[in-house]
């Protein structure tokens, strides 16, 4: 298990993603980020370490299934 953040619901997740192993984390100075790769197309999520907000594991949750969304609607898998 990887530290990624001090909130226990996205740390939760990230592990889950990573442990995957469709996943995979990178750490550059203070940011970790969480990517994949598919075929030529990158999907990069930046993790909020130390989140302030109380909605802060919804928000990254949200913005992960965005990022999935816009990445079929993209390749035409889905319709819009």
């Amino acid at each position: 298990m990887f530290y990624f953040s001090k909130n226990r619901e996205i740390n939760d997740f990230c592990n889950e993603l990573v442990n995957s192993h469709l996943w995979e984390y990178s750490r550059r100075g203070k940011h970790i980020s969480i990517k994949r790769t598919i075929k030529e197309t990158t999907l990069n999520l930046t993790v909020p370490t130390t989140p302030s907000d109380p909605d802060a594991a919804l928000r990254f949750r949200n913005k992960y299934r965005r990022l999935i969304r816009q990445y079929l609607i993209d390749n035409n898998i889905i319709s819009a």
